[in-house]
């Protein structure tokens, strides 16, 4: 069970390690003896084992209890965080498993930065109160502030408590924390893995600016970065843009000419003290740069940079929270060394990928991509553009006959041929086509609804609220809303939602829509698509 923000209420006492053991010898030899000096007595035989048992019961419950296993994670951000979020489910995917064996308290500090130790003594001062008498087993932490305060005041405020550390940048081998109690995973930037990456896709580079903050952390990157650089030849300059208000930054990038590629290392605050979230300063950054943008951390990813082989806040808190298991069940924390190399991966966004033009066959094999819209998904969507033009352009057709059928008499022969050729097309799709009024009742439904939903195209005609009724109740506001968006006239409006079908199950609903005007520009209704994807296996 997780709990947040509140202390963990002590629901069964602590006992030293062999308490138990010693009440469980004692009651047993209670008993024993009880048999032994009243058991001879048949009438008080059966009064006995139901006594035995009522014991067996009461002590079953408290054994289970005292196996109850609790873990504290302190967490150096609030959450919203990118970085906090990814790495608080990493440590619930690992713990996912371990079921109410293990009670996982998160205590989130709200530290954007913890150069100044006097930051860290009130939660000092929080912490002896709140958790007095509560004992935890392991204790992971998330991020630089919580691990400095647990390095502080773990002595005091947890003796002997095992810590596992996770999004903790900086441990080489010669900052390793004491073995015996404290292990974890490094936080590690792969400078020249990016660096290498950038260059090779984009060989016409001259100049590489780097855009870094003043912090501990900023400068520590600086001093590795500087160090990487200089193993690249003499005919690339590499360039610091650090220690600026974010206007002068913004103005540096805006003048980047395209021999230039950018490398994000971090901005958490500008000269002038701003802060800035997760992802705030490198979207502003992206808006004015022109240039490729190439990161370190996934934290940024989808903002703005093209991407790079970036840390990875859900690797490291999956790998925390696995460490703390072992540790859980028994495994020293001496047997399990700092793992210095980070399970870094090269990840890109995909917006980005098509924005420079960068040809995907050259990037790592593995990677992994945000914001790439599936295979299948593109497939379909052309597939039913073409289907709703043809459609169209056939019910169209069939009005403007039909309107000639009251002018002419003579061409009813010539308009029976034709509907039955459209109607046929109509009638004959897989998806589920269909035709609205403007008033949002249905003009033409295919056939196929009832393969789809269960229902067949009359009971929708009889019955304009059944469409409404069958949406999953979850997702019924969100078709409204869709139905009721005034830029749904504009062009094709796309939508997924789920349906429950005449026989229960609960079928997945691919929906396109776009609307039709006749030759005055009239608003007729709009035409669409649904397309059962329930089997389909989206990317």
């Amino acid at each position: 069970m997780i709990e947040h923000g509140r202390p963990v209420p002590t629901l069964v006492p602590w006992h030293r390690p062999n308490s138990e053991k010693e009440d469980k010898r004692v009651i047993e030899g209670l008993i024993k003896k009880m048999f032994v000096h009243m058991g001879r007595k048949s009438g008080l035989l059966p009064a006995l084992l139901v006594l035995a048992l009522v014991i067996v019961a009461v002590l079953s419950p408290a054994s289970q209890a005292a196996q109850e296993k609790r873990i504290l994670v302190v967490h150096s951000q609030n959450p919203g965080y990118k970085l906090a979020d990814e790495l608080t489910r990493g440590i619930a995917a690992d713990l996912r498993d371990e079921g109410a064996s293990v009670k996982v308290h998160h205590e989130y500090m709200g530290l954007d930065s913890a150069e100044d130790p006097s930051d860290l003594q009130p939660f000092h001062d929080l912490y002896k109160h709140k958790f007095a008498k509560t004992h935890f087993d392991v204790i992971i932490t998330t991020g630089n502030g919580a691990y400095k305060f647990i390095k502080m005041y773990r002595d005091d405020l947890f003796p002997e408590t095992p810590v596992v550390f996770c999004g903790v940048e900086g441990i080489d081998k010669s900052r390793l924390p004491d073995a015996k109690l404290v292990t974890g995973v490094n936080d590690a930037v792969d400078i020249k893995a990016t660096l290498d990456l950038a260059l090779m896709l984009h060989p016409q580079t001259r100049r590489v600016v780097i855009i870094n903050d003043a912090t501990d952390i900023g400068r520590a990157r600086h001093a590795l970065i500087a160090k990487t650089t200089q193993a690249y030849k003499d005919g690339i300059a590499f360039v610091f843009l650090e220690d600026l208000d974010m206007p002068e930054l913004l103005e540096s990038v805006s003048k980047l000419g395209p021999n230039s590629l950018v490398l994000f290392s971090r901005f958490a605050f500008d000269k002038s003290g701003r802060s800035f979230e997760d992802g705030e300063a490198i979207a502003m950054i992206a808006g004015k740069c022109r240039v490729p943008i190439y990161g370190l951390s996934d934290r940024d990813l989808g903002s703005g940079i093209v991407g790079g082989m970036l840390t990875s806040g859900y690797q490291q808190g999956e790998t925390a929270s696995r460490m703390a298991v072992l540790i859980l069940h028994g495994e020293k924390v001496s047997n399990l060394p700092v793992i210095l190399a980070s399970p870094n991966r090269y990840m890109f966004d995909y917006k980005q990928i098509e924005r420079f033009k960068i040809d995907l066959s050259a990037l790592p094999e593995g990677s992994i991509f945000v914001n790439r819209p599936s295979d299948v998904y593109s497939i379909s969507r052309l597939a039913v553009r073409e289907t709703a033009g043809v459609l169209a352009a056939a019910l169209l057709m069939i009005m403007v006959l039909l309107y000639k059928l009251m002018k002419k008499q003579d061409m009813v022969r010539d308009l029976q041929t034709s509907v039955t050729k459209y109607q046929a097309i109509a009638d004959n799709t897989y998806n589920w086509e269909f035709w609205l009024s403007p008033e949002g009742h249905f003009l033409y439904n295919s056939p196929s609804c009832q393969r789809i939903t269960g229902y067949t195209a009359e009971e929708f005609y009889a019955d304009p609220g059944l469409l409404q009724r069958i949406v999953h109740p979850d997702d019924r506001a969100l078709l409204e809303d869709h139905r009721h968006d005034s830029t749904w006239k504009l062009g094709i409006g796309e939508l997924k939602f789920r349906i429950v079908h005449r026989k229960g199950d609960v079928r997945r609903i691919q929906h396109f829509c776009q609307p039709v005007f006749d030759d005055t520009g009239k608003f007729l209704g709009s035409r669409g698509s649904n397309t059962d994807i329930s089997e389909r296996k989206l990317i």
